[in-house]
């Protein structure tokens, strides 16, 4: 997944450690830094592991905000920005959709994964050959 993690700084001192604890949480050191006060992480971890680990380095006055990025954005980056953000946006797996997509026509349409189980066991089995 891609976290955006996004600040305002209002304290003057040396951020240092603060920017080089958000590069350490991006998974094999993957990021993304085009803009000032934004950072884009490749990652496996919560908003919430992220922003634990980076917000010891910020001051009482600074403020930040980290969340999850999802399929459905738009702006005006340069073209290598959306190579990169294209590339480490994996959709979710859908067991479902995967099975479907083998040719079976008694697969249900895709539900939510934790439905994965109830769904398979309410296929009925295939009709016999004449």
């Amino acid at each position: 997944m891609i976290l955006i993690i996004t600040y305002d700084l209002r304290t003057p001192k040396d951020y240092h450690d603060f920017y080089e604890a958000i590069k350490a949480q991006g998974e094999e050191g993957k990021w993304w830094h085009y803009m000032a006060s934004t950072w884009l992480l490749s990652t496996t971890k919560t908003p919430q592991q992220v922003s634990d680990a980076i917000h010891p380095h910020l001051a009482e006055q600074d403020l930040l905000f980290v969340c999850e990025l999802n399929p459905n954005y738009q702006g005006w980056l340069p073209k290598p920005a959306w190579d990169w953000i294209n590339s480490e946006l994996k959709p979710p797996f859908d067991y479902l959709t995967a099975i479907a997509s083998l040719g079976n026509p008694l697969v249900p349409p895709p539900r939510p994964p934790n439905a994965l189980l109830e769904a398979l066991s309410k296929i009925p089995p295939p009709p016999k050959p004449k």
